[in-house]
């Protein structure tokens, strides 16, 4: 590679290297990154004159793809770096022309088992977060990474929902993130990542296009929550307003204990609340950034502070940017 400064993009379909076969006739390629609640994305648009990707070349079902972003160079000679996107099941696809073009679009769910696709009834008893998860884990054959508290489940009921959205329904209550990726499911708390030091710095001057958007009316200054102590069947509350301001969030919900309500209320005043200063930021490719992460924000004024990062789209078309979605830290 020399002394050059680029950005490349490494390629395998059915883990076969596909990298000279994709790139040569590739438009844009497209890869979001998404610390919790989607599945992470890669789509592909393929120029397709001869027509491969209609015939000989044409997805079936099972097809996957796996990226890689290689940097070399990028801030002094000898400066290299790689991002594994991981490994996405192709989802969807279609043909558009003239000109004559093939979009691929895949997901990092493993749509080829009934975790993201089939309802289900069903009671959990004496469980916990990670038990469920792990059992879940196992039985569509993905690794769980489990960085988070375990809290314990003593009843939850399944009505009617698919494997992914009734776990990930339980993660959103206690504050986890939850996530698929390169066929691992992965949880962490999301309070205990806000917590991590700013892994850098990124000024205004550092963006080539920024929104920011803010709310007041919307903010919560405090919470409360009713539920049914499990044991003496009475009903019982919590309440948590730091700043002593009048806009409560009320919040019914099933609790397993005092200490359980209150984790339960903060996640739901956390979510609640997330949207209160929010920033997109376009910036030049790097493969550093990273969702769940954490950035110093400067150069906005007040909007400037600790900023988490939500989701991150990785383009490469007319040379290599990222988009970067952030909230800022909340401190609860």
């Amino acid at each position: 590679m020399g002394t050059v400064r680029e950005a490349t993009l490494s390629l395998s379909y059915n883990g076969k290297n596909a990298t000279e076969e994709i790139t040569n006739r590739l438009g844009q390629m497209t890869y979001t990154d998404a610390a919790s609640g989607e599945t992470d994305t890669i789509s592909l648009v393929l120029a397709d004159e001869n027509l491969k990707w209609l015939n000989a070349w044409f997805p079936v079902e099972g097809d996957y793809i796996e990226a890689v972003i290689n940097q070399y160079n990028w801030s002094k000679p000898g400066d290299n770096k790689k991002l594994k996107c991981g490994k996405f099941l192709i989802d969807d696809y279609d043909f558009k022309g003239p000109p004559d073009t093939f979009n691929l679009k895949a997901i990092s769910c493993p749509i080829n088992t009934d975790f993201s696709s089939t309802k289900k009834s069903k009671t959990w008893n004496k469980t916990s977060v990670k038990g469920i998860a792990s059992g879940m884990a196992k039985k569509i054959g993905i690794s769980l990474v489990y960085d988070a508290p375990d809290y314990k489940i003593n009843k939850q009921e399944q009505s009617d929902q698919d494997d992914m959205r009734f776990l990930f329904g339980i993660c959103e209550s206690y504050g986890l993130a939850m996530k698929l990726f390169n066929s691992k499911l992965i949880i962490f708390s999301e309070v205990e990542y806000e917590k991590k030091k700013a892994v850098g710095t990124l000024d205004k001057s550092d963006c080539s296009t920024y929104e920011l958007n803010g709310t007041l009316v919307g903010i919560y200054h405090g919470v409360s929550i009713k539920y049914t102590d499990s044991k003496t069947n009475k009903t019982l509350s919590y309440a948590y307003n730091e700043s002593k301001g009048n806009r409560i969030l009320k919040v019914n919900e099933k609790a397993e204990s005092y200490a359980d309500a209150e984790i339960k209320a903060k996640a739901k005043l956390r979510k609640a609340n997330k949207e209160a200063r929010t920033i997109t930021l376009d910036l030049k490719g790097n493969t550093s950034y990273v969702a769940g992460t954490c950035y110093n924000i400067t150069g906005f004024g007040k909007f400037n502070g600790k900023y988490y990062i939500d989701r991150v789209t990785h383009s490469f078309s007319d040379g290599y940017t990222v988009s970067l979605q952030m909230h800022r830290v909340l401190s609860y």
